[in-house]
């Protein structure tokens, strides 16, 4: 694999940052702490976006603020991949009858990127932004690589914890979420630790405060976070729903999630969420000319 280009991998961290924060307006100084990038270099990026258009640059302040070249981008990948646009609609529509918060996101690289949230803010939500990126890694994306092939499956399996015992029941559970068609993430301490790391933590920030969600991050891989086989007569605290949708290759594109589960799920309203949820994505993947697993396909008593 060739190895990334340095600017350009520290332009696309300026982008990502000023995307998360469509609304404020950074100074050079203010990225440069941000995202660890010596001020010369970060001069020269950004110089290079500005002229682009990527980026704006206020004249009083000298701060910096998302640019109209990078809304052209989101725009042509919008009109490219206009499933995005119908999942954020559906899932709307689903949450709101639900009463629940809705997230839409996509697997890029090491990491999954929020596209839309939509549906009923709630209080015990994850406090996810649109744009914000998060580790592709164990116990997280479940829903992105129940379905892939060996090669990326064992990928994500081996960048967690390397012992025989956890990548056993990591390929379990995932053995689970291909049968049931949907992932359950529970509400645990650790994922409450993790998702408060994550707010209060700028995007690419090199310092204590990312080492800071990188151990919340390490002690949510330890724990029972992704829910296997449903028991009957057992209640969960659920923090997350995520059912997938998949592209014309049967690779899964997106993820349909829904959150803020305000009390603990009966077994029962489980499977009943979950399969309303697996549902949804199953009508967007067919609508959208996509193509659900066979497999999948067959759990599917309603469509």
């Amino acid at each position: 694999m060739p190895r990334p280009a340095l600017s350009a991998t520290r332009a696309t961290h300026v982008l990502s940052q000023l995307a998360v924060h469509p609304d404020g307006q950074w100074t050079i100084a203010e990225l440069s702490r941000t995202l660890d990038i010596n001020l010369s270099s970060l001069h020269a990026v950004l110089a290079t976006l500005e002229a682009e258009g990527f980026v704006r640059r206020d004249p009083v302040s000298r701060s910096y603020r998302i640019g109209p070249s990078a809304a052209a981008l989101g725009i042509g990948a919008l009109r490219s991949q206009p499933v995005i646009t119908s999942a954020e609609h559906d899932l709307d529509v689903l949450a709101r009858e639900l009463g629940l918060e809705g997230f839409v996101t996509a697997a890029g690289g090491a990491t999954i990127v929020v596209l839309a949230r939509v549906g009923h803010h709630r209080p015990s939500s994850p406090s996810l932004r649109v744009a914000q990126r998060i580790p592709l890694v164990p116990p997280l994306g479940a829903v992105f690589v129940a379905w892939a092939d060996d090669a990326e499956r064992n990928a994500w399996l081996e960048s967690a914890s390397p012992a025989d015992t956890e990548r056993d029941l990591r390929d379990e559970m995932l053995r689970v979420v291909r049968g049931r068609g949907y992932a359950v993430g529970l509400e645990v301490p650790e994922r409450e630790r993790f998702g408060a790391a994550i707010v209060s933590t700028p995007d690419r920030q090199a310092s204590e405060e990312a080492r800071t969600v990188e151990r919340a991050l390490d002690d949510l891989s330890r724990t029972e976070y992704q829910l296997g086989e449903i028991v009957d007569g057992v209640s969960h605290r659920v923090s997350v729903l995520a059912a997938p949708v998949f592209d014309r290759h049967g690779h899964v594109e997106l993820a349909l999630t829904l959150a803020g589960f305000d009390t603990p799920l009966t077994s029962d309203a489980l499977r009943a969420l979950g399969a309303r949820l697996r549902d949804a994505a199953v009508v967007l993947t067919r609508s959208s000319g996509g193509v659900v697993p066979s497999r999948l396909a067959s759990t599917d008593g309603s469509i």
